[in-house]
């Protein structure tokens, strides 16, 4: 029979929907498929070849890449090193090759860097990254060839992107006929196996089965101790269980139960490394107090129990020398106060909240006072003109005051 002589050809466009995939823009195997009712009769061999490959661009979402500055005088190494400068500097994509065997995986081939290089479109050859200038690449039968846009550079296509991958290719089909003699020695060296095993059958000792002899290379009696029972794949499944309970007998059941997580450990030692310690905790966020605030064993007095309160942030202590009749304006929103005379070492704890400001009971002072002060007091009260909290001295002289805040909101 006569070789079959073929050519074809391939044109695909890649657009943003095919990003993150590798897509096939030529298969062989498909374009083969014709010659599968040879099968029986022929020897099928192909002999192809890739002929041409190359990509028309039209990359509009990238900056146009500027032209290397390059001359007629400079040599070849500095031309190329300026090419590599203008890709290496300007905006790309990277389009993989890749190839692959019939049904089998995809194998990653080369790498084709891809740039705007200005006007609607330009045409890149790239089957060199395959061969030397001018060659073909041979091609199996069932060969594959895809492409895929890489995440390299964090370039993916745009809506009005896209590529075009085309080429040709050309194949020889050649056909060989079965021979009948090969059918009938195939046939006589299996009626010679059978004698052979037939032979080994005769007088077979107990507790022993017949099998591949290792060293030999042949077919022998062995003893059963070489072989793997059911008793004792058995005895390994049990041994394997160790008296796990139903629920988690199975390599699923353990699967489901840690969650399908291959990284299980791992994410619970962040779950935990987010949790604040009991002892000495730090909170960098908002933190939100369900319920009753409970401090030194004692229910804070002026806190309600079905408030949550968030922490928006604490200060350390401030000093603040104030004349008599003078004011200080505390930060805005709700929290606690504490007011300390260095004077006369009096002091004063206030919750502030929705204007109001109350004094806990247990740290009421005579000479520190919730609210506007009267004559020979210092109060802290809510100013509504500046919509804050306002200290002020109205005692007959200055005073050295200690003042430490935590901001807080009602959350609910």
């Amino acid at each position: 029979m006569e070789p079959a002589r073929s050519t074809g050809n391939f044109n695909r466009r890649i657009t943003v929907a095919d990003s993150n995939n590798i897509i096939t823009v030529l298969d062989m195997n498909a374009a083969n498929s014709k010659y599968q009712i040879f099968d029986q009769d022929y020897l099928v061999e192909f002999q192809a070849v890739l002929e041409d490959l190359k990509i028309t661009v039209a990359l509009s979402s990238l900056l146009e890449a500027p032209w290397p500055d390059t001359n007629a005088l400079m040599s070849e190494s500095a031309t190329m090193a300026e090419i590599a400068k203008i890709r290496t500097q300007g905006q790309k994509i990277s389009l993989g090759l890749y190839v692959a065997s019939g049904n089998g995986p995809w194998q990653y081939e080369s790498e084709v860097v891809l740039q705007n290089q200005g006007g609607s479109e330009t045409h890149v050859p790239i089957l060199v990254p395959f061969l030397s200038s001018n060659e073909t690449l041979l091609m199996a039968g069932n060969f594959r060839l895809g492409v895929k846009i890489e995440p390299k550079w964090n370039q993916p296509l745009k809506l009005n992107d896209y590529l075009i991958v085309k080429g040709t290719w050309r194949q020889i089909v050649s056909f060989s006929k079965k021979k009948d003699d090969d059918v009938e020695m195939l046939s006589a060296r299996i009626a010679s196996l059978e004698l052979a095993v037939n032979g080994k059958l005769i007088n077979l000792p107990a507790n022993t089965l017949l099998g591949r002899n290792v060293d030999a290379g042949i077919v022998a009696q062995i003893p059963t101790s070489q072989f793997a029972t059911p008793a004792m794949i058995n005895q390994a499944i049990t041994n394997l269980v160790g008296g796990a309970s139903g629920a988690l007998d199975t390599l699923i059941e353990l699967a489901a139960s840690l969650n399908n997580d291959a990284n299980f450990a791992t994410t619970v030692t962040n779950a935990l490394a987010a949790k604040a310690p009991i002892a000495n905790p730090s909170f960098t966020g908002n933190a939100t107090i369900a319920g009753q605030l409970n401090a030194g064993g004692s229910i804070c007095p002026t806190i309600s129990p079905l408030l949550n309160w968030g922490i928006d942030f604490a200060t350390g202590a401030s000093t603040i020398n104030l004349a008599t009749q003078a004011t200080y304006d505390l930060a805005t929103g709700s929290g606690m106060v504490v007011i300390y005379d260095d004077g006369d070492g009096n002091f004063n704890f206030v919750f502030t909240t929705g204007g109001a400001v109350v004094s806990a009971a247990s740290t009421v002072s005579s000479s520190i006072v919730a609210g506007a002060p009267p004559s020979d007091k210092v109060g802290i009260f809510y100013n509504p003109g500046t919509v804050k909290y306002r200290i002020l001295n109205n005692r007959s002289t200055a005073r050295i005051l200690i003042v430490s805040t935590i901001k807080m909101r009602a959350a609910s």
